[in-house]
């Protein structure tokens, strides 16, 4: 192979590849799989993929969404996507994230939860949120006003919104903002 002949192909998205797509992180040959499939996945909810992700813990510790743990025997020794994933937790590659997510809610499984969740890891379309809420027998009002909120449980975030998206963008625990004072 001479380097020009895109004779790699992803097995997720299809598109092909060189040598020197490998040399330049574009191109994984252990999974055959390309640095945008990857940065996708990472993007992607929690349900659809865990790739590229820290755990997210509530305030209690209790592991709400399973991410990226090198201890773990599913990360350590099952995963085929393990070191790469390990590159894009630490930030090496693709986006650049927090060191852990820090659930502010103690119900869990509430809808609450489950949409600060979402818009804390893939943001969401304040439209979508609504019809959500509506159909969960919930108040979109009430919702968007503590998502928005900003604190809740001693655990502060910072909110991006914009286009009709709402997404939380930085978590920090009262803990961590004390230190760095």
């Amino acid at each position: 192979m001479t380097g020009r002949e895109g004779i790699l192909e992803c097995v997720i998205c299809g598109r092909r590849f060189t040598e020197q797509d490998i040399h330049f992180r574009r191109y994984f040959a252990s999974t055959q799989v390309c640095r945008a499939c990857y940065e996708r996945g990472q993007k992607s909810s929690y349900s659809v993929w865990c790739f590229g992700k820290q755990s997210v813990l509530a305030s209690g510790g209790k592991v709400l969404e399973h991410g990226y743990d090198p201890t773990a025997s599913d990360c350590a020794h099952e995963c085929p996507d393990r070191g790469i994933c390990a590159l894009f937790v630490s930030g090496d590659l693709g986006m650049a994230r927090q060191k852990r997510l820090k659930c502010p809610f103690r119900q869990t499984h509430s809808m609450t939860v489950r949409a600060w969740m979402k818009c804390a890891t893939t943001g969401m379309a304040i439209e979508h949120l609504i019809r959500w809420v509506n159909r969960q027998g919930g108040d979109p009002v009430r919702l968007l006003r503590i998502l928005r909120s900003g604190e809740m449980n001693h655990v502060q975030w910072q909110v991006e919104e914009g286009n009709g998206f709402l997404k939380i963008i930085r978590v920090d625990d009262r803990n961590s903002i004390q230190e760095r004072q």
